[in-house]
């Protein structure tokens, strides 16, 4: 990404000088944003000995005497998206668990593709017993939805049975109102091919694209609201050199390549060939919230998964983007984790 660019630094000048100049800026930015991200979230490598001494890395932000939650996040989303719900976390006394999923951030990888939902799950699981937590809440976006719900089913006695999406992935596999090239695509092509495929074609885009562009995408049928919060967030007339923009804040908290296609070939497989159904998830009180603006978590197939999971209710936001559920823009989604708290916490 980096070298991304450097690359769009040379198309827009010849002067070695001020490419030096403005990679240094860049760099200097990085640094200080990674020391407030040490500062504000405590990052930990578990060597899980009852599996070989597999190596997991996960991070806890918020408030440590609060309710646990574990967090999932969306595709290519590291342990810094905590950052991003920092203050939603302290708002409502939650304390926000996230587990890097294998072949990011240094987390071993999975054996296989298939078996990425079922690492995940155990790697959850023994950082759960190393933190000494009994019981958390879940938390999910995007691609983290289908891990989180494997997690539910699989061990619904770790859970506080408090269940909460924001713009959740839904399986085209399984869900008959996705998009038709999606569902074709899910049910016609090998499953570990599409998310080859798919990963390689996201990668050359991320390298070919620059991140302005990528974000003004984003961003293109954004609500006023959701404009003005960002706008807010990252104010252009500073005067202040430390200050980001969202489309660097975007690069570093999804980080540097990571085993994505892993993740894309979770994304286009069935519930049941990931070694979990719907219904298993009974003993969730789950809450859903949709964007109607939303173009990757399509909002016809979260109104479908709605009514698949027990339990769901499912809450429509007018104008809403994706990005706006995964950055938080808007107090709707910053009080819908409201629903996480536990007044009657688990033992630590």
């Amino acid at each position: 990404l980096k070298m991304n660019n450097c690359f769009s630094y040379c198309r827009n000048t010849e002067d070695p000088s001020v490419i030096t100049s403005e990679m240094s800026k860049r760099e200097q930015k990085e640094t200080k944003r990674n020391e407030n991200y040490n500062e504000l979230v405590l990052q930990t490598t578990l060597e899980d000995e009852s599996r070989g001494g597999r190596t997991v890395l996960y991070a806890t932000c918020g408030d440590p005497r609060g309710s646990p939650i574990l967090f999932f996040p969306p595709l290519g989303g590291t342990r810094r998206v905590l950052l991003v719900l920092r203050e939603a976390l302290l708002k409502h006394s939650l304390w926000g668990i996230c587990v890097a999923r294998p072949g990011y951030e240094g987390t071993a990888a999975a054996s296989d593709p298939l078996s990425q939902v079922n690492t995940v799950v155990f790697d959850v699981l023994a950082v759960l017993d190393e933190l000494k937590v009994a019981k958390a809440g879940i938390l999910c976006m995007c691609a983290g939805t289908t891990f989180a719900m494997a997690f539910c089913a699989k061990y619904p006695e770790r859970t506080s049975g408090k269940f909460l999406a924001l713009g959740p992935w839904t399986l085209p596999a399984d869900c008959p109102d996705h998009k038709s090239l999606l569902k074709f695509a899910a049910h016609y092509l090998p499953t570990n091919g599409v998310g080859s495929l798919v990963g390689s074609l996201q990668c050359t885009m991320m390298n070919l694209v620059s991140k302005e562009t990528i974000s003004q995408k984003l961003m293109k049928k954004a609500s006023d609201a959701e404009k003005q919060a960002l706008q807010d967030r990252y104010p252009t007339n500073t005067n202040n050199e430390d200050s980001t923009t969202f489309v660097e804040d975007l690069e570093w908290v999804m980080g540097s390549a990571h085993n994505e296609e892993r993740d894309l070939t979770v994304c286009m497989s069935k519930c049941t060939d990931l070694g979990f159904a719907y219904n298993e998830l009974q003993g969730q009180d789950i809450l859903i919230w949709q964007g109607d603006k939303d173009t990757i978590a399509h909002p016809p197939a979260t109104k479908w998964l709605a009514k698949e999971l027990p339990n769901a209710n499912l809450h429509i936001i007018p104008k809403s983007t994706h990005p706006g559920a995964l950055f938080m823009l808007g107090e709707e989604y910053v009080d819908s984790l409201s629903h996480l708290m536990i007044y009657e916490t688990s033992s630590r």
